[in-house]
């Protein structure tokens, strides 16, 4: 199920409108990555190269009584292949256990299925530990923009150098506050660097630590501008309108002068008349 909200700019690898999307069942283009499965059927939505802005949302339901037993059902998340890289990455989902489905926000089209983690064997062995050679390194992790709008594409690039006498590879993971976004598998040529990139849109304000294989930056999502009302400030009278206190004055006794002369003369008027009758 995919969910397009009104005001969403949906267009097509060309930049015109996306008129017509498809979601179609397909084989999977590769295996899940190391440490666990893909479940379910795999899709298709098409055209290739559709981009969202802000970013949409898409659901993949699942049958609870179909999951395998060697999976966490706690660690299912929709993942999405990449052509460039040939590996699956994993899309910020969120898991809905009561209606059997998982969700999370894409911003272009491509291959999706839900994968999960395998989990431990039962069978005790000695832990081992994986230790990433000295001459494999991460560097120059940049943010870009610093500072976004909810829903904005943010670019995060470093570059992986393998300083070794042989090819080596190296799995580059994306966490944002400690929580893993992306995982990809590149393999380097001695004595070469190779440039990663990932691109991730976030809806809720607020500060992410990014880290790359132990290298950190951050960037922050802005709050969403508010419908504020303007509220009209009191304009004072101007200079032109305004009358002086000396001049009222003033015009008042000119009123009152007036108003007693008018009067006087109807008290005069009226005695005279009032003789002549007699």
């Amino acid at each position: 199920m995919l969910n397009i909200y009104e005001g969403v700019l949906a267009q097509t690898k060309d930049k015109t409108v996306l008129k017509a999307i498809s979601i179609v069942p397909v084989d999977s283009p590769a295996t899940a990555f190391a440490g666990s499965r893909l479940i379910g059927r795999t899709y298709e939505l098409s055209p290739q190269g559709a981009t969202f802005s802000p970013a949409v949302t898409l659901a993949i339901f699942y049958d609870p009584e179909a999951l395998p037993d060697d999976i966490d059902p706690d660690s299912l998340s929709i993942v999405f292949f990449n052509p460039d890289t040939n590996v699956w990455e994993a899309v910020p989902s969120i898991h809905d256990k009561a209606e059997s489905f998982v969700s999370g926000s894409i911003d272009h089209f491509s291959i999706f299925t839900l994968s999960a983690e395998q989990q431990a064997s039962s069978v005790t062995t000695a832990p081992v530990a994986v230790e990433i050679p000295d001459y494999l390194a991460v560097s120059d992790l940049s943010v870009s923009p610093g500072s976004a709008a909810p829903g904005q594409k943010i670019t995060i690039s470093a570059k992986v150098t393998n300083s070794g006498t042989s090819s080596d590879e190296y799995t580059v993971t994306l966490k944002l506050n400690g929580i893993v976004e992306m995982i990809r598998n590149h393999v380097i040529a001695a004595n070469s660097t190779v440039a990663v990139s990932f691109n991730v849109a976030k809806n809720d304000p607020g500060r992410y630590v990014v880290d790359v294989n132990g290298t950190t930056a951050a960037f922050t999502i802005n709050e969403a501008p508010s419908n504020g009302s303007v509220t009209p400030t009191h304009r004072p009278p101007s200079a032109a309108t305004m009358t002086p206190p000396a001049q009222q004055k003033s015009t008042n006794r000119w009123i009152l002068a007036v108003f007693g002369l008018v009067f006087c003369l109807t008290v005069v008027m009226f005695i005279v008349i009032n003789r002549r009758r007699k």
